[in-house]
């Protein structure tokens, strides 16, 4: 799935696997970052810890 106009391209596909970004053509990576990873936010309070994050995640 992707979005363009005159300005930016949008792909959402695994940055792994996609075909679709030529090498160093990028500008910038907008990401989200790992949530309940030891940080506290206002809906949750980040019991899990980083270590565990990756190893979830694998």
């Amino acid at each position: 799935m992707s979005f363009s106009n005159e300005q930016s391209t949008i792909i959402n596909e695994d940055v792994l696997t996609t075909r679709a970004i030529e090498k160093d053509s990028i500008d910038l990576i907008v990401t989200s970052p790992p949530y309940n990873v030891d940080i506290k936010y206002n809906s949750n309070d980040g019991a899990r810890s980083y270590t565990d994050y990756l190893i979830s995640n694998l």
